[in-house]
């Protein structure tokens, strides 16, 4: 029996070959013969990456459950200005910290850490440079809004509104006094 490549079947279904068709196909091996193109780019090979969500199981070694409760939701959101408004926010907060839980069980015996917070080494410092002259008014023509000589930003990645923000209710506050 006689193997073609994938090329060469190209080739025959062009009609390039001399042959014919009748007296190749008893002898050809079709078996080898997929209907994949001849060149294959990077996107079409198999990504390593998962193309769909994937949900790791967790190991039971874990220590038990964080609970949640409104103590700390509270405390989270003052400190990382999230709002987790709604149940679909507690549960991927609970699901980051059963993620998060799995590093207690990792072996790291013997394993030098890459980088550390302490100041156990002396670090190179840049020289400081003095520049004179008051330069507030040329970076608040940088900002986009500005309130009294400072920049206003959103707080976090929690939606500002204006006709429910920050201002309108501190304009609603000074008014009542």
């Amino acid at each position: 029996v006689l193997e073609i490549p994938e090329m060469e079947v190209a080739c025959l279904r062009q009609g390039l070959l001399r042959y014919t068709w009748r007296k190749l196909s008893a002898r050809i091996n079709f078996s080898n013969v997929t209907s994949q193109p001849a060149f294959v780019t990077a996107k079409q090979e198999r990504s390593k990456v998962p193309q769909h969500p994937v949900s790791p199981s967790i190991n039971e070694d874990l220590p038990p459950k964080t609970e949640v409760d409104l103590q700390l939701v509270q405390r989270l959101e003052k400190l990382s200005l999230v709002d987790f408004v709604n149940k679909e926010g507690l549960t991927r907060l609970e699901a980051a910290i059963s993620m998060a839980d799995q590093l207690c069980v990792v072996n790291t015996e013997g394993v030098e850490p890459m980088i550390t917070v302490l100041e156990d080494r002396s670090l190179p410092l840049a020289e400081d440079e003095v520049h004179s002259g008051d330069l507030s008014e040329e970076l608040l023509a940088c900002a986009q809004e500005t309130l009294e000589d400072y920049f206003v930003v959103p707080p976090g990645n929690i939606t500002y509104s204006e006709e429910k923000g920050y201002y309108r209710e501190l304009d609603q506050g000074e008014e009542d006094i």
